[in-house]
């Protein structure tokens, strides 16, 4: 082994850490502590905004709300377009337009069903309510899937501020509420519910009426068979998925 004698007095030598070396690195160092902090804000910035972004935008693939109008892209339901003005909650949760509820909190028919146009004293009226999203919305063969049916409703019926319990009192059930159930990793689902004025009542065939099948619902089709013309009046809807 060979040493290297350091004499007294004399300075250590470092090959590559020479004063030039040492200039340019302390001169660049700012300049790299600058571009790596403002990248590093940048890019949390952005991913911030992406995020919220991703959060907030509303489902607006599936149905939009356009002065006051809810406008379907869809062909499973009876109507594409209804003014978007109907009442609907759940206990002390009132929907509205495209809000996402769970299958649990709308799982039991809704307390109040209220439309805001004015309602004729003397007048029956009927709530459907269906899902044109079943069982996807990509591959809707099922759709609609009839959700609730009811007809014969009194104009008094929606007149009481909280009606508990009103849609098991008045009018006739036709198909009962079924509450959302959408298969897992579907997405999405629609829920709209539509008011109509009926011209007369509904003679209900509660024989008949077991025979409905819940998919692939044909509302104009069961319209033609009530010899009974139905206006439709308003309408809501709330979006739900697996859970």
């Amino acid at each position: 082994m060979i040493r290297r004698a350091v004499s007294k007095g004399s300075k250590l030598s470092v090959p590559w850490l020479s004063p030039r070396r040492v200039t340019i690195f302390l001169l660049t160092l700012p300049i790299c502590i600058f571009f790596f902090a403002t990248r590093h804000s940048f890019s949390s910035r952005n991913f911030r905004s992406i995020t919220e972004s991703s959060i907030n935008q509303p489902y607006q693939s599936i149905m939009s709300v356009s002065g006051g109008t809810c406008i379907i892209d869809s062909t499973m339901t009876p109507y594409k377009e209804f003014k978007c003005s109907l009442t609907v909650q759940y206990d002390s949760h009132r929907i509205n337009p495209g809000q996402e509820l769970t299958p649990t909190l709308t799982a039991i028919a809704p307390s109040v069903v209220r439309p805001s146009s004015k309602l004729e004293g003397n007048a029956l009226y009927t709530i459907l309510t269906v899902d044109p999203d079943a069982p996807s919305k990509k591959n809707p063969y099922r759709a609609p899937w009839l959700h609730w049916l009811r007809v014969n409703i009194p104009a008094s019926a929606f007149q009481n501020e909280y009606n508990d319990g009103w849609a098991e009192g008045s009018g006739e059930s036709v198909v009962s509420y079924m509450g959302p159930a959408p298969p897992s990793e579907t997405g999405l689902h629609r829920y709209i519910f539509l008011v109509f004025k009926q011209s007369g009542p509904v003679q209900v065939d509660q024989s008949a009426a077991k025979l409905i099948q819940r998919n692939n619902f044909d509302w104009h089709a069961w319209v033609k068979q009530q010899h009974v013309q139905f206006e439709l009046l308003e309408g809501n809807y709330f979006n739900a998925q697996h859970h």
